[in-house]
C-alpha cells in the first residue's frame, strides 16, 4: 500500500502504526517516514504538538451514526 500511495501522493507523509510498527527494522521493509511505536494517539499527539496527557474522548455512538454503518 506505501508503494502505491507513493505512486499516487509522492508529497504525502506515510505514518506506519499499529501492530506493524513493532516489526524490527520494518522501516527498511516499507516506505514510510515515520513508524508510530507504543500507544497510537499519544505518539500522534505528540507527533503533531498536542497534549499527550489530554483525556481521550470517544464519541458515544448513537442510533443515527449506527444507521449509516449498518443499513
Amino acid at each position: 500500500m506505501a508503494k502505491l500511495v507513493r505512486e499516487i501522493q509522492p508529497e504525502a507523509e506515510i505514518i506506519l502504526g499499529g501492530h506493524g510498527a513493532a516489526i524490527e527494522n520494518i522501516e527498511e521493509l516499507i516506505p514510510c517516514d515515520r513508524v508510530a511505536k507504543g500507544e497510537g494517539i499519544v505518539w500522534l499527539r505528540n507527533y503533531l504538538g498536542g497534549d499527550p496527557e489530554k483525556p481521550m474522548k470517544i464519541p458515544r455512538p448513537s442510533f443515527f451514526n449506527s444507521m449509516l454503518v449498518f443499513p
